[in-house]
């Protein structure tokens, strides 16, 4: 399937944003978090000025691990 998805298409969110982030974790990957400024002008606003939107997500490992990659611990 080519094109947007199915929320960008009715005008409820975009799928498609130019910008940039900064990932980080801490404590052996118990705490993960991403940073991020976009355009916020999705398919249709190029690269314009018009606003900005920045965005957080935190991750946070409610029980430790003695594995801490990405997939954690197996069996």
């Amino acid at each position: 399937m080519q094109g947007s998805v199915a929320l960008d298409r009715n005008g409820y969110l975009t799928s498609a944003d130019f910008g940039a982030g900064v990932d980080g974790k801490w404590n052996n990957d118990q705490v993960n978090g991403q940073l991020t400024v976009v355009n916020g002008e999705g398919y249709g606003g190029g690269t314009g000025d018009f606003r900005k939107d920045v965005q957080l997500r935190v991750s946070v490992r409610v029980k430790p691990t003695d594995d801490p990659s990405r997939v954690g611990a197996s069996g």
